[in-house]
């Protein structure tokens, strides 16, 4: 089967239900897809984040930080490069959670940017551990 001939539907439903979480950002870094997986390790239903800025987790070491919001960069909006880091980030009750995260811009068809996939790996047992 050629990838144009599976069905949206069928992207959807891996995307929905894949392991790790996973969200998507326009350029503005406003929240525009957030996935079970997502909703599990970080508590937000995906109705209360979806529209809302990725600040809103909080996390000294994410992208949507304060310090970065004020400076008006993103790292991966800013480099364009692919970001693969351990992340802290606030849950919807508060707690840090230890992540692995992976971002990619996201393109359409003539190549512009149209914001950026960010995938967030389960949660890390201990934080201090290297890689």
């Amino acid at each position: 089967m050629k990838t144009k001939d599976v069905p949206t539907h069928a992207y959807n439903y891996i995307l929905e239900n894949m392991v790790d979480g996973l969200f998507t950002v326009d350029t503005n870094r406003v929240i525009t897809f957030w996935n079970k997986a997502a909703e599990e390790i970080l508590g937000f239903k995906k109705e209360d984040i979806i529209g809302r800025h990725c600040d809103v987790l909080e996390s000294p070491t994410c992208m949507g930080t304060a310090a970065s919001k004020s400076e008006g960069c993103c790292a991966l909006f800013a480099t364009g490069r692919d970001v693969r880091k351990r992340c802290i980030v606030t849950a919807k009750d508060g707690s840090k959670k230890y992540l692995l995260k992976n971002a990619r811009l996201l393109k359409d068809e003539q190549g512009a940017v149209i914001g950026g996939g960010l995938e967030v790996g389960y949660g890390i047992a201990n934080p201090t551990q290297k890689f």
